[in-house]
């Protein structure tokens, strides 16, 4: 069976990820089975999540795990789409995920008032001593890849 390694529900979402939720969605469109399980950011392949556990095989990245289905599996998530209408798609997705995905990290993580009703969930589980540092080492790695994206290095109005 198919594991897929997830964040989880949050915000009331089944994954505060939407990288997650489409490799989730893209299982269940395939019709395959599968779990979810809690991942671990530390043990993940790329560092990130999803990944998942094709009985064995390890695919991480939710582009990565698209294509391992539509290969391993024969499915055809475009099928009825026309070679232009494919580049469109493509196109929307990559647009998506590599540049409109920034400017929402950048409203969610850096905005004071969006990190405290957002992000700041994700440290509840640290423990107290430390959740401080550990916040703050994280809101600067976010920074430090959106600066790396382009969109760090904009005011709130430019982005």
């Amino acid at each position: 069976m198919i594991t897929l390694y997830t964040f989880g529900p949050a915000f009331g979402l089944p994954d505060a990820s939407p990288f997650v939720m489409k490799a989730e969605l893209l299982l269940k469109l395939a019709g395959l089975p599968y779990r979810t399980m809690p991942g671990n950011l530390r043990r993940a392949p790329k560092g990130k999540l999803p990944y998942l556990d094709d009985m064995g095989r390890i695919v991480a990245d939710s582009t990565m795990i698209r294509w391992h289905i539509e290969k391993t599996y024969h499915v055809d998530f475009d099928a009825g789409l026309s070679e232009a209408e494919r580049g469109v798609a493509w196109a929307v997705e990559k647009l998506m995920e590599d540049n409109l995905y920034w400017a929402v990290a950048r409203v969610r993580w850096l905005d004071d008032a969006n990190f405290e009703r957002g992000p700041a969930q994700f440290f509840q589980r640290v423990p107290a001593p430390v959740r401080g540092i550990v916040t703050t080492l994280v809101k600067r790695r976010v920074r430090q890849m959106l600066w790396a994206q382009g969109l760090g290095r904009h005011s709130d109005e430019e982005a």
